[in-house]
């Protein structure tokens, strides 16, 4: 088994998101998986993120949580590494089990593996990610800037340094509220 690299050419992720799609048509589980809107919650606590930041990040999640549409059952860490090429097919590994819109699935392929990609990197894909999979690429810029304060907030949390500033400044300046 061999996993994909988005960054050595874009039919990586034509391939990751037909992979997404199949996964996405999942039957929802009966058990209690949580939502991503609890996932979330995060945002609603203090951290030493600028607080333009938070602030914008908190009411797109709000706004855009209002407008979701029909959940679906998520991998929840969909991204390079849990992708992998069984012979002809491409399987995922490693789920997390998250409810939410397809949407949402969509952060980890913009980032993952190099959360140090230029704007001129993050348009490209969000391009292709936003024509095979038929979303909105203001919503999925939206989407990508919640999720990459989100992923601060976390990295802050751990302890660690955090690895998605350039991504949120990016998503920033792509996103309106």
């Amino acid at each position: 088994m061999k996993s994909y690299y988005p960054e050595k050419d874009h039919e990586g992720l034509k391939i990751a998101c037909q992979v997404m799609k199949r996964l996405h048509q999942a039957p929802m589980p009966n058990t209690g998986f949580p939502h991503i809107s609890d996932w979330l919650k995060g945002l609603d606590r203090e951290w030493d993120i600028p607080a333009p930041y938070l602030t914008k990040a908190r009411k797109l999640r709000d706004r855009l949580l209002l407008t979701a549409s029909s959940p679906v059952f998520l991998h929840g860490d969909f991204h390079h590494d849990n992708i992998l090429q069984d012979g002809e097919n491409w399987v995922v590994i490693d789920p997390k089990g998250v409810i939410g819109q397809p949407v949402h699935e969509v952060w980890a392929l913009m980032c993952n593996p190099n959360p140090d990609l230029s704007l001129n990197e993050v348009k490209e894909r969000l391009k292709i990610v936003t024509k095979e999979l038929n979303l909105d690429s203001r919503v999925v810029v939206s989407w990508c800037f919640v999720q990459s304060v989100l992923s601060w907030a976390w990295d802050l949390e751990d302890n660690l340094d955090p690895s998605t500033v350039g991504l949120t400044e990016i998503f920033d300046s792509l996103s309106s509220i």
